[in-house]
């Protein structure tokens, strides 16, 4: 519930339901440390969720802090590849990449996209890459590139490839989606104008490297392209989008 009080707050710009909703997320973390344990995966999970609370309520150096704490607990109980462990690298960097603007700091910037790289690639990998988790990772991401960095047409192109991940697993209707596709049509807007570079294809067929024009930074090319392969798409987005500093 105090998830879903944070996030209606946010779609609301309602601070004070921000608000109530961290404090039910921060009832339930403490509820659940004391019925389970610091280390039990209900209570890192209701963690990740506080910290999700805190971005949302811009309270950036409590949820770097408290995130940090939890994601040392989270590798020694649970190791650091498991999808809870990821939720909670995801929501620090959220946190640092916001940090990261008090003033600027290109130290804590790249700290920032290491962390969400790591986040994505990880759950990518362990969900697959239309889980909501990845899908809400994808998009954050995409944002501290294109808002923080500049890095637009690998935002585009990130975006692309996990709008239609999304399609084909939570819908094109969920709000993660449709929060991909406003965000990837918002850049796309600015980079091409109406007309646009060409949507991507996913209607089957094989990939042939003569027939695509390569997308900067990220290994993914415009065309056709199967099912098979968004997976692969949605991978290289995280492996191989230019992270100053690796």
């Amino acid at each position: 519930l105090g998830s879903a009080l944070a996030w209606r707050g946010k779609m609301n710009n309602d601070m004070p339901t921000i608000e109530e909703g961290a404090k039910m997320c921060r009832e339930s973390h403490a509820r659940l440390a004391n019925i389970f344990g610091a280390m039990h995966h209900e209570t890192l999970g209701a963690a990740a969720a506080v910290g999700r609370a805190l971005v949302k309520a811009t309270r950036y150096a409590e949820c770097e802090t408290f995130c940090r704490e939890q994601l040392a607990i989270a590798e020694d109980a649970l190791g650091p590849e498991h999808p809870t462990s990821l939720e909670l690298v995801e929501a620090l960097a959220r946190a640092v990449v916001m940090e990261g603007d008090q003033p600027v700091d290109d130290e804590v910037q790249t700290e920032a996209l290491k962390l969400f790289h790591r986040a994505l690639e990880g759950t990518c990998q362990a969900l697959g890459p239309g889980h909501p988790n990845a899908v809400r990772t994808a998009l954050h991401f995409a944002r501290a590139k294109a808002e923080k960095h500049g890095a637009t047409e690998e935002a585009h192109d990130l975006l692309s490839a996990a709008v239609d991940a999304s399609a084909r697993t939570i819908g094109d209707e969920h709000p993660l989606a449709v929060q991909c596709r406003e965000l990837r049509d918002e850049i796309r807007m600015q980079l091409w104008g109406e007309d646009g570079p060409g949507d991507f294809d996913f209607g089957g067929g094989p990939i042939d490297d003569d027939n695509f024009e390569g997308a900067p930074g990220l290994g993914l090319r415009r065309g056709t392209a199967g099912p098979q392969h968004v997976e692969a798409m949605l991978a290289a987005a995280a492996s191989s989008v230019t992270v100053a500093g690796r």
